[in-house]
């Protein structure tokens, strides 16, 4: 009986310990967690003669929120799929996982998603007008048509006016990872196949391509110092090499020159 009555007691008492605790959390605006603080958040803003904490707090609970991710790379063709943190890591095993469920948001997929959010659907149509513009112009150009083809069709036209030449810059560093890796390597494939079918040899192939790859990362480094007013810092930066990999590459050039 008194061991039975020792351990109602000690339950009572960590249940007021830890009711005292979360109160004084709360008391303090501090929070517990992050969905601590943003239940909490919610609570504030909440009009007189709103429902209790724990009351928001159980209802915030039964909405499970899900994480999604948009997703709008090339690799992918699926309408959804699902993704895993642990596929970044570079071992087998991780401490952690995450699971996302991922939108296809390319123009063409996922139809009923985008139509019901214009914002989403015209940013699908204008990334889908600078891919297609890539075939048949340098990415600045692309970019900058695109966002005039936008504003003539009235896709996201209030933001594109006001923003436009934010949107042009950010665009340009943004996709230049996906036109880079494409363009460079076709046009070294091209620069190394005609010299190797010049030479008649394989290694003028090979020497070629790593021109055309040279080349092509010097005309666009210069071109968006040229045409953003940028420094050679900034526009290493947004290609994603250093300052001394382009002097590199362009010293290179003119020895071969």
């Amino acid at each position: 009986m008194q061991e039975r009555t020792r351990r109602i007691l000690m339950t009572i008492c960590g249940v007021l310990v830890c009711g005292f605790s979360v109160g004084m959390f709360n008391f303090s605006a501090l929070g517990l967690d992050p969905f601590q603080v943003f239940t909490h958040g919610i609570f504030m803003i909440l009009p007189a003669g709103a429902p209790g904490f724990g009351t928001v707090y159980a209802a915030i609970n039964l909405l499970m929120p899900r994480y999604v991710v948009f997703y709008n790379g090339l690799d992918r063709r699926e309408e959804t799929f699902t993704q895993y943190l642990s596929e970044s890591f570079a071992g087998d095993e991780g401490c952690i996982e995450v699971v996302v469920r991922t939108y296809n948001i390319n123009y063409g997929h996922n139809g009923e998603l985008l139509e019901k959010c214009p914002t989403l659907n015209g940013y699908a149509k204008f990334v889908s007008m600078v891919r297609e513009n890539l075939e048949m112009m340098e990415l600045p150009k692309a970019v900058e048509h695109a966002v005039t083809e936008c504003i003539r069709q009235d896709i996201l036209k209030d933001f594109l006016v006001a923003q436009r030449n934010e949107v042009v810059a950010m665009s340009i560093y943004e996709y230049n990872e996906e036109y880079a890796m494409r363009v460079t390597y076709e046009d070294g494939e091209t620069a190394g196949y005609m010299r190797g079918k010049k030479e008649g040899k394989e290694e003028g192939k090979e020497e070629g391509k790593e021109e055309g790859r040279g080349q092509n990362l010097i005309h666009n480094i210069e071109a968006a110092m040229k045409n953003f007013g940028i420094s050679l810092e900034k526009a290493c930066a947004g290609l994603d090499v250093t300052v001394e990999e382009y002097q590199r590459v362009k010293a290179q050039n003119v020895r071969t020159d």
